[in-house]
């Protein structure tokens, strides 16, 4: 008998195991949402990085993007050489704070990881014309990974404050075995920029995806609600148009008003 519960518990614990997470993941993130208190806020916050992190840096979980839990998210880029864990949770003043697990695989046939963690204790609006690393990272949560010419394009969200929401386009480059964000080869008229940042209503939607057919990040035109309102992102709202970035040599150029009804 003794020997029957030792193997039903053995085999409970190397499914727990396989699956990558625990189910204390919704329970920590319970936690947080009920309370008001930052310092304990932080400290749940601490348990969950840890199980993250255990989990990305087991090598044979790379290609899961299951997590059990609905608040983090994973994506992998298309040459299965990059992957990203990210979530965000709320502070008691209402900002949010954001984490980041970005993993690289060296392994051509069995993964072989290697992982950065990044914080940010309070998440802002990112600049247009400046590189981050992992010391002043803006914070977002990224759904999309393309690569490119040994780079990587990020497709990212963020709330940094209770009015507006941004969508961005960045550049994720490993320089010297560390992460930095930002390069500039995004390109709008005569000016090049290090980032495509879009600021736009809390209220709204904004609809930013890289098509594959066309080689191409196609977004909505954002616009304000009246021209009254210029530069005051929160009246900001798609007007039905849509923009892209298309390549050209070492650049993504900028195109207004594309027309994508073939795609």
């Amino acid at each position: 008998m003794r020997k029957i519960l030792l193997i039903i518990t053995l085999f409970i614990s190397l499914a727990v195991n396989a699956s990558g997470f625990s189910n204390n993941l919704t329970e920590y993130f319970a936690q947080i949402d009920s309370s008001d208190n930052d310092s304990i806020i932080i400290s749940v916050n601490k348990k969950i990085k840890q199980e993250v992190l255990e989990f990305a840096e087991t090598d044979s979980n790379f290609y899961k993007t299951s997590l059990n839990c609905n608040r983090i998210g994973s994506v992998i880029s298309s040459d299965n050489k990059l992957k990203i864990i990210s979530w965000n949770y709320r502070l008691s003043d209402g900002s949010f704070s954001y984490e980041t697990v970005i993993i690289k695989n060296s392994g051509r046939k069995n993964p072989k990881v290697k992982t950065w963690s990044i914080s940010c204790p309070k998440g802002i609006k990112p600049t247009e014309n400046k590189t981050y690393n992992s010391k002043n990272w803006y914070g977002a949560l990224y759904y999309s990974i393309v690569p490119w010419k040994g780079d990587y394009i990020l497709l990212g969200y963020s709330t940094y404050n209770n009015i507006s929401k941004i969508k961005l386009i960045d550049v994720l480059s490993l320089e010297k075995n560390r992460p930095v964000f930002g390069k500039k080869v995004f390109k709008k008229g005569n000016k090049t920029f290090s980032r495509m940042v879009f600021e736009y209503s809390f209220m709204a939607n904004m609809s930013l995806v890289y098509n594959i057919e066309r080689k191409e990040f196609i977004f909505d035109h954002l616009s304000p609600e009246e021209p009254s309102m210029k530069g005051l992102y929160q009246y900001y709202g798609p007007d039905f148009s849509l923009d892209a970035l298309r390549e050209n040599r070492k650049f993504w150029e900028y195109i207004e008003d594309v027309d994508v009804r073939n795609n």
